[in-house]
């Protein structure tokens, strides 16, 4: 009896185990097969319909207020300065030795302002240490020799540049640190361009012998940045330091102030000076700051025993204005390089300035996509898709619809990086749209496709 009573409740167990078994197993297959490829489409369908939304309602108005090219109506209406054709009579200073020209010892941050205001260019000494400079260019020179991240520039032969990372080198950090810590230069900065300005280019800029005189530029475009329309673009300022004493045949660089208020100033060509001065050097770790609108070009490399001429250069901006009181709507000055690495988009002086403490992977990144800041101590930078957005309206070269459909947009993060024509066709198909609306007929053509498939 006890052993037909124990085989009962095996039985009956063991039935029981089989019988859950079945359950979870044929829930589990019909979760699978039947409950999570509706959900799945219909949350896909949600997301696509979310992201038509997002696209009317944001993206294509946003692209469209920021679009400033010559075929839009708002030139006439929205210009604050004439575009002014200057003469050498309108140039301020004929030697960079010019004491308006130097920051001095007692000079006080808006005494800066007012010589950046006037002039468009003002020298600081002594803003990194020889040892920080020589470690800094050593390594610079050594990652030129790799070819890595190329960035072009005006008469490229000859010349190399790089979007430099905050964390590639330790050299790196420590001439941050020695730059952005130096009190009176960021007094000089805020009183400038307000408080913790952004950085909107990080980079270094060697010229080689041989490499040819550039023709006189302004890094943004006269008609679509602040010398014209100060309501709309917002004022740009790179600092320029020399890694070595650069002689004028190393290719000091070549300024004309006075011309950041100019639409035309044909006469630099002539007219310029030389930021290796009157002793004919631009002493290592002295530092240019210059207005992006401002006439300048690199010279020539002419000395064959001379070193390579390697410069460091950090450019600011002010940061965007996001509050609950308060939207930003200007944008960064058109036809800037703006070289700056993906990753570093989005952070303003101060997280530069202590960048191995606030610059870490991946808070980094997750901060040049917008997606994070610290609560505390920082402030938000020009974040990349934000920029993007900016240049893709202006049709800046890498961001037209041209460079799209040609499949030359090298601008994307390196980890989405592939053959663009691939993206292209999977996620928009084909477009005989032209140029000027390829990206609004891109982002019509991904969404329909989605919720068609």
């Amino acid at each position: 009896t006890i052993t037909k009573t124990m085989a009962q409740i095996i039985c009956s167990t063991i039935k029981t185990i089989f019988g859950w078994i079945v359950h979870i197993f044929g829930h589990a297959a019909r979760s699978l097969l039947l409950d999570l490829p509706i959900w799945t489409c219909f949350a896909a369908l949600c997301l696509t319909w979310l992201a038509g939304h997002l696209r009317d309602k944001y993206w294509v108005p946003q692209l469209q207020l920021e679009t400033w090219t010559e075929d839009t109506a708002r030139w006439d209406d929205e210009y604050t300065y004439y575009g002014r054709r200057c003469t050498v009579q309108d140039q301020t200073a004929f030697s960079i030795d010019d004491p308006e020209l130097l920051f001095q010892p007692d000079d006080t941050p808006e005494q800066a302002k007012n010589k950046m205001l006037k002039h468009g260019v003002t020298m600081y000494p002594n803003l990194l240490s020889d040892e920080t400079a020589q470690e800094v260019r050593n390594f610079i020179v050594k990652q030129n020799r790799k070819k890595l991240d190329a960035i072009y520039v005006l008469e490229n032969e000859n010349r190399f540049s790089f979007g430099i990372q905050v964390d590639q080198d330790p050299a790196v950090a420590q001439a941050l640190s020695e730059i952005l810590h130096n009190q009176r230069l960021v007094a000089a900065l805020e009183a400038i361009m307000g408080p913790d300005p952004a950085i909107i280019e990080f980079t270094g800029i060697t010229a080689t012998y041989g490499a040819q005189e550039q023709g006189m530029h302004a890094d943004v475009i006269p008609d679509a940045s602040a010398q014209s329309a100060s309501r709309n673009f917002v004022p740009s300022y790179s600092l320029f330091i020399p890694l070595q004493n650069t002689t004028r045949e190393m290719g000091a660089t070549h300024i004309c102030p006075g011309t950041h208020m100019c639409g035309s100033a044909g006469f630099c060509s002539q007219s310029y000076i030389s930021a290796a001065g009157d002793n004919s050097v631009w002493p290592a770790g002295w530092g240019a700051l210059v207005n992006q609108q401002l006439q300048h070009r690199g010279a020539a490399h002419t000395d064959p025993n001379g070193a390579e001429r390697v410069v460091f250069i950090l450019t600011f901006a002010p940061r965007p204005r996001w509050s609950p009181k308060a939207v930003e709507t200007r944008i960064l000055g058109g036809g800037g390089s703006y070289s700056l690495h993906w990753s570093q988009w989005g952070h303003v002086l101060s997280d530069f300035a202590k960048a191995p403490e606030r610059m870490a992977f991946p808070w980094r990144h997750l901060r040049s996509l917008g997606l994070y800041k610290p609560r505390h101590g920082s402030e938000w930078g020009w974040d990349f898709w934000t920029v993007t957005y900016q240049r893709i309206a202006r049709e800046e070269l890498g961001y037209s619809g041209e460079s799209f459909l040609d499949a030359d947009v090298d601008w994307i993060p390196e980890f989405l990086r592939g053959p663009m024509s691939l993206y292209r066709d999977f996620l928009g198909g084909e477009t005989d749209s032209e140029y000027e609306t390829v990206w609004e007929d891109f982002a019509q053509r991904v969404v329909a496709n989605a919720q068609s498939f």
